[in-house]
């Protein structure tokens, strides 16, 4: 498991694309078959409100932007322990 604090590049400036690239990152490592545990940088992961917003916010652009269930894929998400993973449909 990967967890969204080790995106690299992440600042301690706010409005600084952080949240951007650490959606980017998750995408990327769901791609790669990892299971990915939602982490805000803000408060370095503590505030609950900020993880599900990003959770929210991957959920969003995996569904978006990358077809998932065209590409043979299911996201399987875990609301109550913020993961995710990619899982191939049979």
């Amino acid at each position: 498991m990967i967890s969204t604090l080790l995106c690299p590049n992440l600042t301690i400036v706010r409005a600084d694309g952080n949240t951007t690239r650490q959606i980017d990152f998750a995408v990327q490592a769901l791609f790669k078959g990892e299971r990915v545990e939602v982490k805000d940088h803000w408060e370095s992961g503590q505030n609950l409100a900020a993880n599900r917003d990003l959770l929210s916010r991957i959920v969003a652009r995996v569904n978006i932007e990358n077809h998932v269930p065209y590409r043979g894929y299911e996201l399987v998400v875990d609301k109550k322990n913020l993961q995710l993973k990619l899982d191939k449909l049979q």
